[in-house]
């Protein structure tokens, strides 16, 4: 029951690794092959790789919103959370990312320019900008999902954290770090871009490239981090009590 216990708090950051993984593989191939354009022949590489990062790029904000709730309902209701929550809630997280990702990718090939552009470098060089602003929209929708979910996950966490076992306060340590780290390179510069472009009118990709899309990647590279290193140390002490369990 302890063993299973523990698995259940760390399903949803599961499904958060392998989301942001696939956006890591899909960023460091678009990249790759928009360096190699001119020197290869990877227009089509770069067209899918793109579509996917695009896609992966939102999915994963859907991913966060679920990590969040996934702490917020362990807390608020812990025994239904055990009783099987936990497995219905990190199937409906795959289900609605799968989704997710799968709507933009339409709408994006949809709506995608023909014949591609001689040089790409950023999506919107060869899909219709009123839906990449689109996207951005529902993009935005999600952050803010995601910082009315975080707060009363953290009013939350602070009320109730003496009472936690410590598998859940590991996993809960982990998110509020993750929530940090989103607020600081995926919110704030999401609404940065959001309040510049729609209340100014100025364009600043034009200006300074995609720098939310930059800081999302920052964001990704921190959040492995933390993982590694909480979850590495997570499975020390666990070693550990087994081994001074089995001596005694």
């Amino acid at each position: 029951m302890k063993m299973r216990k523990k698995s259940d708090h760390f399903r949803m950051l599961t499904v958060h690794i392998v989301v942001h993984f696939f956006l890591g593989l899909s960023c460091a191939t678009n990249v790759v092959t928009m360096l190699l354009q001119g020197v290869l022949e990877v227009h089509r590489v770069l067209y899918w790789s793109g579509m996917f990062f695009a896609a992966l790029f939102i999915s994963s904000g859907m991913a966060d919103f679920f990590v969040a709730l996934d702490r917020l309902l362990a807390i608020a209701f812990p025994v239904a959370y055990m009783l099987g929550m936990s497995k219905k809630l990190m199937i409906t997280a795959l289900a609605m990312c799968a989704l997710l990702c799968s709507a933009v990718v339409f709408m994006y090939t949809f709506f995608a320019r023909d014949p591609l552009p001689a040089v790409i470098t950023m999506i919107v060089d060869y899909v219709n900008p009123k839906v990449v602003d689109l996207v951005l929209v529902l993009q935005i929708a999600i952050i803010v999902l995601n910082i009315l979910i975080s707060a009363v996950f953290l009013v939350k966490l602070k009320k109730f954290y003496n009472f936690l076992d410590r598998s859940s306060k590991m996993a809960n340590t982990i998110v509020f770090y993750q929530i940090i780290l989103a607020a600081l390179f995926w919110l704030a510069p999401f609404v940065a871009k959001a309040v510049i472009e729609y209340g100014y009118g100025i364009l600043i990709r034009t200006y300074m490239g995609p720098v939310p899309t930059t800081s999302v990647v920052v964001y990704v590279a921190g959040c492995s981090v933390i993982y590694w290193k909480k979850l590495a140390f997570s499975s020390k002490v666990t070693a550990e009590m087994t081994n001074r369990t089995v001596q005694s």
